[in-house]
């Protein structure tokens, strides 16, 4: 029979959650408005690169939240919704996450 494969780093995101830590991808797919939080900046290494993608239709947005006193693109939230719906943010390994 055929076998589903789930790439190393995949996770399929429904509800708000905070993100895992072996998480690099995340497709974000539920009918609903909801957060995403971040890990610590400084628990990746630096340079190391997630990527958000947001596959809904409609009017939702899933809103990435940066944990403690990190920072997305010199702010504390970035927004994937359908004019965003893609994201890439890179870790400097401390404490910022920067829009890529």
């Amino acid at each position: 029979g055929a076998s589903e494969y789930t790439p190393t780093g995949y996770e399929l995101i429904t509800t708000t959650a905070t993100i895992a830590a072996a998480t690099r991808t995340a497709v974000v797919t539920a009918g609903a408005n909801y957060v995403l939080t971040l890990r610590a900046a400084n628990s990746y290494a630096a340079g190391t690169i997630l990527y958000f993608y947001f596959d809904l239709a409609g009017a939702f947005t899933a809103t990435i939240t940066a944990a403690g006193a990190d920072t997305i693109g010199g702010g504390t939230t970035l927004a994937l919704n359908n004019a965003n719906k893609i994201r890439r943010i890179q870790t400097d390994g401390v404490s910022a996450w920067t829009v890529v």
